[in-house]
Formats: structure tokens, sequence, C-alpha cells
């Protein structure tokens, strides 16, 4: 356990101590990844911790549940208000909640399995201003069902992303095989920009975050004119700014992908800024986006 971490969890419908929710060694998602989740991150406004785009994420996670053939037994109201109540009971300012649904015991990997739904918080401190560093990785991403975002399908950019750390890199962009279209990060959206605006990759293997969406309607608001094309890493060289998207990363600039340096310069920042202000409750056209706990 993170020492930080809130030492209570929502299990199933009760609120209770962190060392309490054991998971015995029979767990069906333990052996077989057949879990989905979300990630959810809070932030500290003037009325106090905020919530951001809460009910789009327990929408997905219902969706992703769906798509895995695991029915949901919360509602998305109750949901909704075993968040609130944990990050309430947590005292946190700002921080993160990770909720995750899973099936229970029982090691045939097609039987009937009980699902279980648990929530938990850590907190989270300002992300690093570090642009990072992408290693090209020419790799067909696993597929999951309605793009659902299943745990199991990450052990590829854990194990990518381990290689890549060893060798200096910060993260991994994976890239198609044999054409080389730029797909995603590890846990992440990419966009760069150059000539005529902003740049998204169009490829069906693209997992559409949350935060992707955000910064597109962002750019809107900023007359950032906005495309969406088949991006080719071996074209990057006309690539002006480089950053990347996701509810952890928030919005972080990209200063090398391989051995190609980029600049940040004004677009990234300004996006970043935007944001910022957004997700602390500080721009009043986006506060529909914040739950307040």
């Amino acid at each position: 356990m993170n020492k930080t971490m809130c030492p209570l969890v929502w299990v199933d419908g009760e609120m209770r101590s962190y060392k309490e929710a054991f998971i015995p060694p029979a767990t069906h998602s333990l052996h077989y990844g057949t879990s989905v989740y979300e990630g959810i991150r809070f932030y500290n406004t003037e009325k106090g911790p905020a919530l951001f785009r809460l009910g789009d994420h327990l929408r997905r996670l219902e969706h992703s549940a769906k798509a895995m053939e695991m029915a949901l037994p919360f509602s998305e109201d109750t949901l909704t208000k075993a968040v609130c109540g944990l990050v309430r009971a947590s005292g946190y300012e700002e921080g993160y909640v990770r909720p995750i649904v899973f099936l229970g015991e029982g090691l045939g990997l097609t039987e009937e399995v009980e699902t279980h739904v648990a929530i938990m918080v850590l907190p989270w401190g300002k992300t690093s201003e570090t642009p990072l560093a992408l290693k090209t990785v020419k790799v067909n991403k696993v597929q999951t069902p309605e793009r659902a975002k299943v745990g199991g399908a990450y052990f590829q950019s854990y194990y990518e992303c381990r290689r890549a750390k060893a060798e200096g890199f910060d993260d991994v962009l994976f890239v198609t095989t044999p054409h080389r279209l730029v797909t995603e990060t590890s846990v992440g959206n990419f966009f760069c920009v150059r000539v005529g605006g902003l740049v998204y990759p169009e490829n069906p293997l693209i997992f559409p975050g949350i935060t992707r969406g955000t910064i597109l309607d962002l750019a809107r608001v900023l007359e950032i004119p906005v495309y969406q094309e088949k991006l080719y890493a071996t074209l990057m060289g006309g690539w002006f700014e480089v950053f990347i998207t996701g509810t952890a990363r928030e919005v972080t600039a990209i200063e090398k992908i391989d051995h190609t340096v980029f600049d940040v310069h004004k677009t990234t920042l300004r996006l970043k800024s935007l944001y910022t202000r957004v997700v602390h409750g500080q721009e009043p056209e986006f506060v529909s986006w914040l739950t307040y706990v």
C-alpha cells in the first residue's frame, strides 16, 4: 500500500479500511486481466475539491464493463455518491480516484463469477512541468472490445515502458506495423502542432481519452484550427510541437521522440494554461465539467 493513500476504500457498497479490502488469490481478474477501470482527478477550487468530468468517467466505466460482459451492480448515481463520499472522507484537497470493476473468485476462464466494484483515493500533487522524451515502438497494440478500458490490455504498455525507461526515455509512442502510423503513448493520447494548426491521429486503434476530448473542445474555444488525419512517424520532422494528454499527465509537452527534438511553443502552453484554469474552476463556461464534493 502507498503510505499516503487514503486508509478507506469503498467496496461493493460499503466503506471499509484499506487493509480489510482483501482480494483472494483465486480472483479471476488477477489471473486473466478481466477488470475495467477509470482514473479520475479532483482539484482544489474556491468551492473546495471538485472532480473533473466525473460523469463522463463513470459512463465510460459502465461502457467498458458492458463491453466485457460484466454486470455492473451499481448505478451511476450510486457510484457518484460513493466517489464523492470517499473524497470527502480522505480529506485531500487534490487527488486521484481509481474505480475498478473486477471478477471475483474463479479460475475457470469462462465460468460465471461474481462482479465486484472497488474505489480508492490517493493524493496527487502538481503534474511535472518537465517535457518528456518518447521512444517509438513498432507494435500493434492489443485491441479491446468496443475500445473498453480493460486492465489486462495494459501489459503491453507496462512491458514496453519498462524497456524504454532502461534506455533513458520517459515513455513510449506506439506506431503501427508496417506503416508506422502514430497511435498513442503507454497511457495517453498524442497531439502535434504543425503548419495549419493542431493535429491528432486518425486511427481506429486509438483509445478516445476524455482529456483528449477536453483539449479538442478547448482548442476550438481558443480558435486553434484542429485536424484529424493519419500521422506517420517517418514525417515527424515537420512537427513544430508535440504534447500528450491524459488524466494523470494532463497536458504534457514532449521534447524528443527518438532523436528528433521539439520546442515547447505557445500552442501547447496556451492549451495547458486554459486546461489548468478549467479544472480549478476558474472558467465559468466549463463549470458543468466539475462535480463539487
